[in-house]
């Protein structure tokens, strides 16, 4: 390049770059801009977000508890997950029915010997009806924490097993084949 071509390009005006998209304003507040995406990510409920991190000096002690969260919670399933399955008030049914069954099966075990290996073999078969309907009536408890509702989502996904969790599929809540048949 000649002196003169170098001259002019280094003298030439430079029109200001501009960013490809606006930048965001930094939060008035950081410490409620992580609250509430610790909120929005399901790591903490809207109760608990209001004391984790109520002053600056506990920022260390809410990225410790946001690191277990996530690291627990990787492969737990969001609450709006629960949308596939059937309402609380049913799901509370169908639960106070499975326990009420298996309590019967076990009292039944402890009053009757001649009939207890039958008894037994009915509360074998409820454990893993009861352990479905049971993680979704944690899950699906507005009154408990998210971490603990989002870890029983996960528990259902175990029992159900993918297909019937992707359905929405719930299992009885007890081993109606048991059952005889009235008509």
């Amino acid at each position: 390049m000649t002196p003169l071509l170098l001259a002019l390009s280094l003298a030439a005006p430079v029109a200001p770059l501009r960013a490809a998209r606006p930048v965001a304003a930094a939060p008035a507040d950081p410490l409620a801009a992580l609250r509430s995406w610790a909120v929005r990510e399901e790591l903490v409920g809207t109760e608990e977000a209001r004391w984790l991190l109520e002053r600056p000096r506990d920022l260390p002690a809410f990225l410790l508890v946001i690191h277990e969260r996530r690291t627990r919670l990787a492969c737990c399933p969001h609450l709006w997950e629960l949308g596939r399955f059937p309402p609380r008030e049913y799901v509370q049914a169908q639960w106070r029915f499975a326990h009420a069954f298996r309590a019967h099966c076990q009292q039944r075990i402890a009053e009757h010997d001649d009939q207890a290996g039958a008894w037994a073999m009915a509360l074998a078969e409820s454990t893993p009806l009861y352990a479905a309907w049971d993680a979704l009536d944690d899950a699906t408890c507005v009154g408990r924490d998210v971490a603990d509702r989002r870890e029983a989502l996960g528990r259902l996904r175990r029992v159900l097993g993918e297909e019937r969790w992707y359905k929405g599929e719930m299992p009885e809540c007890v081993p109606v084949w048991r059952f005889a048949r009235v008509e």
